[in-house]
């Protein structure tokens, strides 16, 4: 097989794997269907943010039949767009809910009348913020390159688990 075709295959399974959720939120609504356009795009955006998120351990885990098409330099690269990508995804999941009926009061979680599910979304973009900026700040804050991987790989597992 050739480069190019296993490149297209596994650049085709990624994109795959992220708009999975939207395909079987289409199929299978449930509860969401009849909500508001707005608020039915920020959910679908926060789906996509969190199938971004966990495709990002895929993304460095040094796959050799990944690494080979792409080489590893590539998909650190790749890794850290897809990142700020997740990122920009959140933000506009949280401005769409809140647009779509969501109080405002919730992105406070200590609040009682905060749902739990509130409460880990926020904790879960607290997470990514904090991983963000540990990432783009580490050489300016002098963290050394071990305390930066440890936190790293700490709060992304934090961030997947309370965000699912």
């Amino acid at each position: 097989m050739s480069l190019l075709t296993r490149g297209t295959f596994w650049l085709g399974l990624y994109f795959d794997l992220i708009v999975l959720p939207l395909l079987i939120g289409m199929l299978w609504p449930g509860e969401a269907a009849g909500r508001p356009f707005w608020t039915q795009f920020g959910a679908g955006l926060g789906y996509v943010a969190l199938g971004v998120l966990v495709l990002e351990f895929a993304l460095i885990s040094k796959i050799h039949a990944v690494c080979g098409v792409f080489g590893q330099d590539a998909l650190l690269h790749f890794h850290r767009q897809m990142g700020m990508v997740a990122a920009g995804l959140v933000i506009t999941h949280a401005y769409l809910m809140m647009r779509g009926g969501y109080p405002v009061e919730w992105l406070w979680p200590f609040s009682e009348e905060v749902p739990w599910a509130m409460r880990w979304g926020v904790a879960a973009t607290l997470a990514l913020a904090l991983l963000i900026l540990l990432s783009v700040f580490r050489r300016r804050i002098r963290l050394p390159y071990e305390w930066w991987q440890l936190s790293h790989g700490a709060l992304a597992e934090l961030l997947v688990v309370t965000a699912l």
